[in-house]
């Protein structure tokens, strides 16, 4: 069993093998220029991690299917904390514009 953590790396997503400090997988948006602001991880699902950028996007990353599987937009400036619900089917969103969304 691997342990592993997730980071943000600029503009991606990184999975690192605690153990060896090897790199195992990154995840970026093709032609991505925002920066990864927060992280956090689906408590129903540790494999789907959603990622806050520097222009108020938010992004769901499976991680197993090495894909996005949505972009939210609302915000109009950088995420800047993400909070999935006990089931991880609810996530909200806080932004430096001010606003909470749940989606």
């Amino acid at each position: 069993d691997e342990k592993t953590c997730v980071t943000g790396a600029l503009q991606a997503l990184v999975v690192w093998n605690l153990k060896t400090g090897q790199l195992l997988q990154r995840f970026q948006e093709e032609n991505a220029l925002e920066t990864i602001t927060c992280l956090a991880q689906s408590p129903a699902n540790e494999l789907v991690i959603a990622a806050g950028y520097s222009n108020g996007a938010v992004r769901v990353w499976d991680l197993i299917g090495k894909r996005c599987l949505m972009t939210l937009t609302s915000h109009t400036k950088a995420i800047n904390r993400l909070t999935f619900d006990k089931s991880g089917a609810t996530l909200a969103s806080a932004s430096d514009d001010t606003d909470v969304v749940v989606w």
